[in-house]
């Protein structure tokens, strides 16, 4: 039935039902078609119910079904953390997505999905970290998750916008973890994310000076003197 779409509206009631079906394969079959017809607010409750589901299969149908909803599926986030920590990596991938779909108001999940940016599993990793983007600057206490993924070639470019996502509220822990790294690369990514900040990264203008005039490293330094150009609006 889901491969109608919209035209299955009228169909609601009845799969509704379907979803609470002895039968796993027709409780899937159900949240499927669910999911394809839309979202619809009298489906929501349902969605959230197949995410408690013992199969793996129908949590992650319900957690797509959720992520359909985007921000009205707050009531979701809790039960879609959860799910963050499922032995099926498929799962874990579709939980991930539905909060970056939900996105700030998903920020009660930041603990849990930067615990995912380091899943054995590169799709969850990607998902996890999107998710992230999207929550934006409540996911400033995901700052040290996000550095290290900086390593990660997978997720490097998503890990830098999440970071300058934060933007202000997570300058001055950028800043400190600036100034602790002995990695390179990673230093010059923080100053790269804090030159793209701008001026709400004043308060990393003392580490960037130190920087810009005692590093060892000549395009350390020059990084580091454009950063300064851009939060103090030279450029």
């Amino acid at each position: 039935m889901g491969r109608i779409g919209p035209s299955a509206r009228t169909a609601l009631a009845g799969l509704s039902r379907l979803a609470d079906d002895p039968s796993e394969e027709v409780r899937l079959s159900s949240v499927v078609s669910l999911g394809k017809i839309g979202p619809e607010q009298a489906t929501l409750p349902i969605f959230i119910k197949a995410l408690q589901d013992s199969a793996p299969a129908l949590q992650a149908a319900a957690a797509e079904g959720v992520g359909k909803f985007g921000p009205d599926a707050k009531e979701a986030v809790p039960n879609l953390t959860t799910l963050l920590n499922s032995e099926e990596s498929s799962v874990r991938k579709k939980a991930a997505s539905a909060l970056g779909m939900i996105g700030r108001r998903a920020w009660s999940a930041a603990p849990a999905l930067s615990k995912a940016l380091s899943d054995s599993d590169q799709g969850v990793r990607k998902e996890a970290v999107i998710a992230l983007q999207k929550i934006g600057p409540d996911a400033r206490n995901s700052i040290p998750s996000l550095v290290a993924a900086l390593k990660d070639k997978a997720i490097h470019d998503d890990a830098v916008l999440a970071l300058v996502k934060i933007g202000k509220n997570g300058v001055i822990q950028m800043a400190n973890a600036l100034e602790d790294t002995k990695d390179a690369q990673v230093r010059l990514d923080l100053i790269g994310v804090l030159a793209q900040i701008g001026p709400d990264a004043r308060d990393a203008i003392p580490i960037l000076t130190a920087i810009s005039t005692t590093n060892q490293l000549p395009g350390t330094r020059k990084a580091a003197e454009n950063a300064l150009e851009m939060i103090q609006g030279k450029k």
